[in-house]
């Protein structure tokens, strides 16, 4: 569960936020963005900012400058990809404990397809 502003938590509401999440997070991926660009990039989606977005200000002035680097910094990164999973991703988030390795395998055998 994903813990978002409380307005939004457990809600309909939380839709939107959900897919600008997605839409961020695959957009990182097909750059190769480091994952602590991409979570401090991603810090205003969340109440409670974790990884390697803990410590961004939380004022939502500075998160969208953070964003606004992070995307300035990527310009023209990644024009060249094929659209492949990201290896890299897939191996930190089991090493995170966020996905299985049998989650892993099969993911990364979709995305070979």
């Amino acid at each position: 569960t994903m813990l978002t502003y409380t307005r939004c938590m457990d809600s309909i509401l939380c839709v939107p936020l959900m897919i600008d999440a997605a839409v961020w997070c695959d957009y990182f991926c097909m750059r190769k963005a480091s994952t602590k660009d991409a979570a401090r990039a991603t810090a205003y989606l969340f109440k409670v900012p974790e990884g390697g977005a803990m410590g961004v200000d939380p004022g939502f002035h500075h998160q969208m400058r953070v964003l606004e680097d992070t995307l300035t910094s990527l310009e023209g990164a990644g024009d060249a990809l094929d659209g492949a999973l990201t290896l890299d991703i897939v191996c930190e988030s089991v090493a995170e404990g966020i996905i299985t390795q049998e989650q892993a395998d099969a993911l990364m055998a979709k995305a070979t397809r």
